[in-house]
């Protein structure tokens, strides 16, 4: 796994010095029209409008050159997160892994009341974690994928950044990517928040009823959903993920 991982890096910093250098030349040209047009401007009306050009110019130039570092700090930021919300949450609870917890907790209910019904539960219970394991697997490939296409194409995000704020001085097209690759990154810690909580509350749960512990894990899809309306945090969840269905079903 610490391969394809490395992998995936070597080729985003491949690519992305790629782009970067693209992006610096075209900053440059972007520079020499705006020299041009400011030069030549024949009213105090357009000499405004190509000057705000021009410092809208600079902001993208050092963004161009710094914006690695921002994406760099906000991954950092969120594996700092997890790593916390893990060792808070193993030394509260004393385990490290809450589906073997969550089911402990059934087989110690049920170990005196071996029949087909309790057999039934421990094999929908497995199904489920079987289930959510699959969802989150497939969303956090999707969601690396996300973060290494955004990743790359950044340079091109900070050169048109002055040519975005021509119209309401506003960069609608950077405001975009940053909110979204924001969200990319730090939506893993509030996963692993809801994730933990969930998990590891159906196993206490499930030692008194069971049932009502396995609709505790069902309810982690509404979950996610309340957090991100609260927030108002927009992307792709666990709702989003749609197995053995079709992108138009």
């Amino acid at each position: 796994m610490s391969d394809l991982s490395n992998k995936i890096k070597q080729n985003a910093s491949i690519w992305y010095t790629a782009i970067r250098n693209l992006s610096a030349i075209g900053c440059a040209i972007i520079l020499l029209y705006v020299g041009i047009r400011l030069a030549i401007a024949s009213t105090a009306e357009d000499s405004a409008k190509y000057k705000k050009m021009l410092t809208s110019w600079l902001v993208g130039v050092i963004l161009l050159f710094l914006i690695h570092y921002i994406v760099l700090i906000m991954i950092k930021f969120s594996e700092l997160f997890v790593k916390f919300i893990s060792t808070a949450i193993e030394s509260d609870t004393g385990t490290s892994n809450m589906e073997e917890s969550l089911l402990s907790g059934i087989l110690i209910t049920g170990s005196n009341n071996i029949s087909w019904g309790w057999g039934i539960l421990y094999l929908l219970l497995d199904c489920i974690l079987v289930f959510y394991e699959i969802k989150f697997l497939i969303m956090y490939t999707f969601r690396v994928l996300r973060i290494f296409i955004m990743t790359i194409i950044s340079p091109l995000i900070c050169m048109t950044y002055p040519i975005d704020t021509i119209g309401d001085g506003r960069a609608q097209g950077f405001n975009n990517w940053f909110r979204q690759i924001m969200v990319d990154i730090f939506i893993q810690p509030i996963h692993l928040i809801i994730y933990v909580v969930f998990i590891y509350s159906a196993g206490e749960i499930a030692k008194e009823a069971p049932i009502l512990g396995v609709v505790f894990i069902i309810a982690l899809d509404n979950a996610e959903k309340i957090i991100r309306n609260a927030f108002k945090i927009k992307g792709k969840g666990l709702r989003d993920i749609k197995l053995l269905k079709g992108k138009g079903k």
